[in-house]
C-alpha cells in the first residue's frame, strides 16, 4: 500500500505519492554531493577526526578494564554490582 501526502505550495494543494517524496529528496542531497567542491575537503576532515575520536582514541584511552581483570561474564557482573552498590 503506497502512502500519499497532500503538499500546499502558495496556496494549491498537490497530490505527490511519499514514495516520489523521498526520491526528490535524496537525489537533491545526491546532487548536491556531487556538485560540491570545497565541501569534499571539509567532509574529508570530519571523516578522519571521527576516525580518530572512535577507533583511535577509543584503543589508547579506554581500555577494556573488565577483559582484562576477569575470567568470566560472571566474575565481570559480580564486580560490576558491587561496584554499583557499594556505599560510601
Amino acid at each position: 500500500m503506497h502512502e500519499s501526502i497532500y503538499i500546499c505550495i502558495f496556496g494549491q494543494k498537490k497530490f505527490y505519492p511519499a514514495l516520489k517524496i523521498i526520491k526528490s529528496i535524496f537525489s537533491f542531497y545526491l546532487e548536491g554531493f556531487r556538485n560540491m567542491t570545497t565541501g569534499r575537503k571539509l567532509w574529508v576532515i570530519i571523516a578522519v577526526k571521527l576516525f580518530l575520536i572512535f577507533i583511535v582514541l577509543k584503543l589508547v584511552f579506554f581500555p577494556d578494564f573488565l577483559e582484562s581483570r576477569f575470567n568470566n561474564d560472571r566474575e565481570r557482573g559480580n564486580w560490576v554490582i558491587k561496584e554499583l552498590t557499594k556505599t560510601n
